[in-house]
């Protein structure tokens, strides 16, 4: 409701499916709870960052059965092959749902699937050569995820990676945040002596 108060160029509607199934169709609303962002003519795309932006903000707010709704709503899409709005900002948002549902499925305690999820994920980024998304995903999911399953292999294998990437491009965030996983991973493997100084250190950079 705040939109249109910072905004004169937002509009906000709120439409009931049973009462106007007309309005509902047109936009392709089928379940309650659904997120349009009408941008001139390009409903599909929009409605597809709508989802984006409501499985995010579900998941940091705890309702993972609604975060997930939405993402899998997006890979639906995908799987369709709507793929125009994955060229926005050259960003490929089929991975970064796939690392969403990857948080969520870690969450609602299916590490295995998770895991799965996240390797396939990240491979994909590393594969493709996209430095940035790649940093993105190590940092978000496949560290993470790897520590929290106990695959220290392959969080040192990321963790190696993240290092080589974000030194090379000067990504310094991901350099700090390559710092904290390497902490993380020597405390996780046992080595307190040194991992905890330097979770501390990174941590404080941060």
């Amino acid at each position: 409701d705040l939109f249109p108060v910072k905004s004169r160029r937002v509009k906000v509607t709120y439409v009931d499916p049973d009462r106007e199934p007309a309005k509902a169709n047109q936009y392709k609303v089928k379940t309650y709870g659904t997120l349009v962002v009408a941008v001139g003519d390009r409903n599909e795309a929009a409605k597809l960052y709508g989802h984006q932006a409501m499985a995010r903000s579900f998941h940091y707010l705890g309702d993972q059965i609604a975060a997930r709704r939405h993402v899998e709503q997006l890979l639906a899409h995908h799987d369709q092959g709507l793929h125009r709005w994955y060229t926005y900002l050259q960003l490929d948002h089929a991975m970064f749902t796939r690392a969403a549902l990857a948080r969520i499925l870690c969450v609602q305690g299916l590490p295995d699937q998770a895991a799965d999820l996240s390797i396939a994920t990240v491979d994909g980024a590393l594969a493709s050569g996209r430095a940035q998304l790649s940093c993105y995903l190590l940092v978000g999911v496949g560290i993470p995820i790897a520590l929290m399953v106990d695959d220290p292999p392959t969080a040192k294998r990321y963790l190696a990676a993240l290092i080589e990437q974000s030194a090379q491009h000067h990504f310094l965030i991901f350099e700090v945040c390559a710092r904290c996983y390497e902490g993380a991973l020597q405390v996780k493997t046992g080595d307190l002596a040194s991992g905890v100084p330097q979770l501390r250190r990174a941590i404080d950079e941060l």
